[in-house]
């Protein structure tokens, strides 16, 4: 063990903590918002190569620290898959099985319902824009 291994360990270990909070969000949600695939695929898949670069470095810390990031990365991406099928079988009950992955990659189909499900403020009495 080295100390470069120890520090980078710790820094992926506190990633994985932090990735596992937005799974648990994600979960209780039951969906998302202002977030596209593409950058945790990205990241999820730097992780597995990780998890064959650090044990070739005989950096164990980082190897058992990416394992937690690449694992909380892999069930989230997962998780918002699932939901944004789930979301789109929904507005689209007819012949919309789920949302293509390319769109959902993009984040088009967040996009669309996000404006859909967003109103106009309420306005407060005695604001200059009430009428």
């Amino acid at each position: 063990m080295t100390a470069p291994d120890l520090v980078n360990g710790s820094f992926e270990l506190l990633g994985g903590w932090a990735l596992w909070r937005n799974v648990a969000q994600l979960y209780r949600d039951k969906g998302h918002r202002g977030v596209t695939l593409g950058a945790t695929a990205f990241f999820m898949t730097w992780g597995y190569w990780n998890l064959y670069y650090y044990p070739h470095l005989d950096q164990w810390w980082s190897f058992v620290g990416g394992l937690n990031i690449v694992t909380a990365n892999t069930v989230w991406l997962v998780l918002m898959i699932y939901y944004a099928r789930r979301k789109h079988a929904q507005h689209n009950p007819i012949g919309g099985a789920g949302t293509p992955l390319a769109v959902a990659w993009f984040g088009t189909w967040e996009v669309r319902h996000l404006r859909e499900e967003v109103s106009p403020p309420a306005l407060c009495e005695g604001s200059p824009d009430a009428r």
